[in-house]
């Protein structure tokens, strides 16, 4: 409940430190959870400060029933900006042609397009999940092929083995 208007506080998280153990409340703020005498309960929700309680140990009895406040906590979010949606299909040809951009992107576009600027992220920017599993599969495919032996399946010599077939020359001589 919150201490000022005793309104019920849905969903708060509530964990029992001893146990490494979390449960959390419903839409009316009810939980139930078993835990010793002398643990500790960590009370915590979104928009109200971290609350903890000591279960006493000389608690007479196996259930405990208790109403704990929660105090309001200011916080802020990060600032957050909203920016025009960037145009797909014939949306793009269209902002493409007419749209007004300021000197100051067009000058940034150029600087980030560079070849140098290119040729610098390639190497510092780590590479994707599936980039890297690819680069991986193609070495390890590089590195266990044949090394210069004689494949044992030669498709281009097919239709020679074909013809030695139907001519007999593949029989074992005794």
């Amino acid at each position: 409940m919150t201490s000022d208007s005793l309104d019920i506080v849905p969903y708060i998280t509530i964990r029992i430190n001893s146990a490494d153990y979390t449960e959390r409340s419903n839409y009316n703020g009810v939980f139930s959870l078993v835990c010793r005498r002398g643990d500790t309960l960590n009370f915590s929700g979104m928009g109200y400060e971290q609350k903890s309680f000591v279960l006493p140990k000389n608690l007479k009895g196996a259930h405990y029933s208790m109403v704990q406040f929660m105090n309001q906590d200011t916080f802020y979010l990060p600032e957050v900006i909203f920016r025009q949606e960037i145009p797909y299909g014939r949306d793009f040809e269209y902002a493409f042609r007419y749209w007004d951009f300021d000197d100051d992107l067009i000058i940034v576009a150029k600087r980030n397009t560079s070849t140098n600027q290119m040729e610098y992220q390639q190497y510092v920017l780590p590479r994707s999940g599936a980039e890297a599993q690819s680069a991986y599969l193609s070495n390890m495919s590089n590195r266990s092929g044949y090394n210069n032996i004689m494949p044992t399946v030669n498709l281009l010599r097919v239709p020679e083995f074909l013809n030695a077939w139907r001519t007999g020359k593949l029989k074992r001589k005794q």
